[in-house]
């Protein structure tokens, strides 16, 4: 091989080896990372669980809430029905006065519902909102750490199929060991 293919095949194998030290440098940083990738994941996954449960204590409370509607229009259709008549039997005007003292009840179950939901309610849009955010970087971390992993997968095949094209090249083929020592040496 003359001095200017050796010199060329020379810089080519220092070259190579140089990109497979970066590479490797890059790979400890990549690999390091997914740990902190992945306990961001776990997280997201444990907020999601905490809403989830939060939600379906939400759904499990809407049929009280629709129990109690129903329950209230039943009173007040009956109510109506009552004080709506001119003239009431003894036993209609019974019902009615038991019925009056209900309406301290029917209102403090609804004051207790009330504040059963409004602790349900309490900040949960706001907790959407802020997992929502937090579930968006996170993601989005996770997304470009698997690009670079998989740029860098690709990098490393690019290096191997430069490689074999050097051996190809230059591995096999003959050439003076004053040339490489001279090259070597700046010449």
């Amino acid at each position: 091989m003359t001095r200017d293919e050796l010199r060329a095949c020379l810089k080519r194998n220092d070259d190579q080896k140089l990109r497979a030290n970066e590479l490797d440098d890059l790979a400890v940083v990549i690999n390091a990372q997914r740990a902190e990738i992945e306990q961001g994941l776990d997280a997201i996954r444990a907020e999601r669980a905490t809403l989830e449960t939060r939600a379906t204590r939400i759904r499990e409370f809407q049929p009280k809430m629709q129990a109690y509607s129903q329950k209230v229009q039943e009173f007040n259709t009956r109510m109506g029905e009552l004080s709506g008549k001119t003239r009431m039997t003894t036993s209609e005007g019974r019902a009615f006065e038991q019925m009056r003292k209900q309406v301290p009840l029917l209102e403090e179950e609804r004051k207790d519902l009330n504040a059963e939901r409004d602790r349900l309610l309490e900040g949960y849009e706001d907790s959407i909102k802020a997992f929502a955010i937090k579930a968006k970087v996170v993601e989005e971390r996770a997304a470009e750490w698997n690009r670079r992993k998989a740029q860098h997968a690709q990098d490393n095949e690019d290096l191997s199929a430069a490689s074999v094209d050097w051996r190809r090249d230059c591995a096999d083929r003959p050439y003076r060991e004053e040339d490489e020592k001279a090259i070597r040496a700046g010449k």
